[in-house]
Formats: structure tokens, C-alpha cells, sequence
């Protein structure tokens, strides 16, 4: 495989991604390990691959934030009138993905989410929105380091997309609509990812049907959207106040969503109080034999 990645000694195969390979690289320039996406094209139909790893980079090699993964460089191999093939270079972060390995208890469910806020809250303040948030693009690593990924699809808040983008389960209905996105477009996906976390469903946001009106109303609500069970009603370990935070990320209309990231970080806090144990409870050195305290079971 290294023979055919020029300039790289592949170490490991991450994973997959639309049009893509990801590996764990050595760059025989530098020696550093790095993260590989290696995007190529076999016909005219890839593309839209290349254009979308070329806006990654032009995106996510300006961002400098502990919860953003930077891309350090891109490589272009020629073959006529389009690259023959690309090479994103990007920083490395040893873990799973969240979708691979969801919270076990409450308290670390926090922590993730609040990684994800701040994140989030970073990209915002560069004035851009991320558009394809989801537990497939956030990277786990040692610690409690968090990390959002693949930024093929952020573009700039106020933006109007021509066409449907993203990942069903996490679409915020604006995108559906194709109405004009902001940083509540974001904190939907976010609430969405949220949910999935704890209860291992996702939202089903109403897709478009060929041909005709995905969204048919009467006196302006959406009739396909009744709203999902709560976390807690589908995860009694879950804390209330955790599950009406989720469910005020997912509200439908970005007017009833949080306006910013530090709503959701205060909140967040208060709930990390709330799920902190108490010090002075006794311990026990028994597991504990009631499953029910962990939000990574099967639901």
C-alpha cells in the first residue's frame, strides 16, 4: 500500500468515508504520524469527492481549537484536466468514533457534550457552520479528548443550499427545507447526536418525496413532525434534565432551540452537577448488579 501513496509509509487502515480512504500515515518528509484521507478519481463522477476534500481543507486548515481537527496540508496528483488523485493531510487523534463507542454512564456523556459544544462554539465564531454533524464525525481519543472531524460541508452562517445535504437522522428540518442556516442549524445536529448517544435511535427527520412537498402544513406546522420520545422515556439511567436539554437542541423550529453554544454549555454544567456523586455516599466495592445505570445498553 505505501508504493501507492506516495511520500507516505501507511501504518493502518481507519476507515471509510464518501469517496474516501482514511489511514494512519508516517510522513517520510517529517517522520510524524498523521491522518490520511485519500480521495481518487476513477471518472467524472468523483469529482464531486475532490471538490468536497478541497473545501475541507480551505475550511479546516485555518481552525486552531482542542475540539476542531485541523488539516495540515493537501497534495494534488495530476492526471490531465482534474487531479488524479488527492491527499489531505490532517492531525492525528488515536480513538473511536462516537458511533463506535457511545457513553456508559451520564457523567461521561456530559463530557462529550460539552467537547462538542465548545467545538461548535469555536467554528461559529469563525462564521462558519459545520452542516454534517454526527456521531460518525466525532473522534474519541485518550482522555477525555473530543474531537470534531469532516468539514466537507460547513459553509458560511446566513448560507441557502441548493440542494439536501447531510446525514437523515441529523438533519435539522431547515436543511430539508433548504431555508436560510445558522449556527441553530448546527445546535440541531448536535441535539440530534445527543439523542443517538443515550438512546442509540436517531430522529428521522422527514425527507423529501420525489416529485413533491416533503413538508405539506396546516396553520404553519409541519404534519410529518410529532416530535420523538424524550431519552429519559426511552432510558430511565437518564437524567431529566439531561433529556429536556437534548429535546430543546431538537425543537423543530430554530426559534425554540438554543440561540448559541454557551446557552447549552451553562446547562450542561448544571447537569454535570447534577450527575457528579456525592462524596460523602458510602462505597462499595461490588459491581454493581443492576444494569440499568448504563446508557450504553442495548435499547
Amino acid at each position: 500500500m505505501a508504493a501507492l501513496v506516495p511520500g507516505f509509509a501507511i501504518l493502518e487502515h481507519l476507515g471509510r468515508g464518501a469517496g474516501s480512504h482514511i489511514f494512519r500515515a508516517k510522513d517520510l518528509n517529517t517522520g510524524k504520524e498523521v491522518s490520511l484521507k485519500r480521495v481518487l478519481r476513477r471518472s467524472a463522477e468523483d469529482d464531486k469527492y475532490l471538490a468536497q476534500t478541497e473545501h475541507e481543507y480551505e475550511i479546516a486548515r485555518h481552525l486552531d481549537h482542542p475540539n476542531l481537527r485541523r488539516c495540515l496540508e493537501i497534495r494534488r496528483v495530476p492526471g490531465g484536466d482534474a487531479p488524479r488523485e488527492l491527499l489531505l493531510v490532517m492531525e492525528l487523534v488515536c480513538g473511536e468514533t462516537l458511533e463506535r463507542r457511545r457513553p456508559v454512564d451520564s457523567l461521561q456523556a456530559v463530557d462529550i457534550f460539552t467537547g462538542l459544544t465548545r467545538g461548535l462554539g469555536a467554528l461559529h465564531a469563525t462564521g462558519l457552520i459545520h452542516c454534517d454533524l454526527k456521531p460518525r464525525n466525532v473522534l474519541l481519543g485518550t482522555g477525555d479528548q473530543v474531537v470534531i472531524i469532516d468539514f466537507g460541508q460547513a459553509c458560511p452562517i446566513g448560507t441557502v443550499k441548493e440542494r439536501v445535504q447531510g446525514t437523515p437522522d441529523f438533519l435539522a428540518p431547515e436543511q430539508v427545507r433548504l431555508d436560510r442556516l445558522d449556527e441553530r442549524t448546527d445546535l440541531f445536529a448536535l441535539g440530534a447526536t445527543m439523542y443517538w448517544a443515550l438512546t442509540g435511535h436517531g430522529l428521522v427527520t422527514p425527507m423529501p418525496a420525489r416529485g413533491g412537498d416533503p413538508w405539506p402544513r396546516t396553520e404553519g406546522r409541519l404534519l410529518h413532525w410529532s416530535g420523538p420520545a424524550s431519552p429519559a422515556e426511552l432510558n430511565e439511567a437518564i437524567p431529566g434534565e439531561l433529556s429536556d436539554l437534548v429535546m430543546w437542541a431538537c425543537q423543530e423550529r430554530p426559534s425554540d432551540r438554543p440561540a448559541a453554544t454557551d446557552q447549552l454549555i451553562d446547562r450542561l454544567d448544571e447537569v454535570r452537577r447534577i450527575c457528579q456523586p456525592d462524596p460523602r455516599a458510602p462505597k462499595s466495592s461490588d459491581p454493581p448488579t443492576d444494569d440499568s445505570s448504563r446508557l450504553a445498553k442495548s435499547t
